[in-house]
């Protein structure tokens, strides 16, 4: 069986680096957005991190440090509700629920198998990290590697050869 806990990792990772590079952008670079995104920066930011929430709590997790809507959050707290939330999806894997099961989302009238919530987490989290990384290219602003390959060189996962 393939072990998903490496795509969740390289997920959380991609967000904290993104993260931290937001600390570098100004105040009107993190307000910036192009046609085609969800919004600007720090929505999107905000945005990432709130959903990632929810899918914990749809996994049974509980969230320590809860995103404010993303209207009103600061920088500095969508970081530590991130912190907060890598410590819970470590928690996760070293004890996932039951994955079969299905979870009711009274709010939208359906429900899910709980297997679906980390591989939408994943999806969702790179989806909007690529329109963040958009709106930053559009705007001449650079962009930091999150891909796969940067993750794994980082983790030791990857080396280049000399030829």
């Amino acid at each position: 069986m393939i072990d998903a806990a490496y795509s969740i990792r390289h997920n959380l990772w991609a967000t904290r680096e993104l993260l931290e590079h937001a600390r570098s952008l100004s105040p009107e670079q993190l307000e910036l957005s192009v046609a085609g995104t969800a919004g600007g920066i720090m929505f999107s930011l905000a945005h990432i991190v709130g959903a990632d929430q929810r899918y914990l709590v749809g996994l049974g997790s509980v969230v320590e440090v809860p995103i404010r809507p993303a209207a009103d959050v600061s920088l500095a707290e969508i970081i530590l509700a991130h912190a907060s939330n890598e410590v819970a999806w470590e928690r996760l894997l070293e004890n996932p629920p039951a994955l079969a099961t299905w979870f009711e989302r009274a709010d939208r009238h359906d429900r899910v198998r709980l297997v679906m919530l980390p591989a939408q987490a994943i999806h969702h989290g790179t989806d909007h990290r690529i329109q963040i990384g958009t709106i930053l290219l559009h705007h001449g602003l650079e962009l930091p590697d999150l891909d796969v390959w940067t993750y794994a060189a980082q983790m030791g996962d990857y080396q280049r050869l000399e030829s």
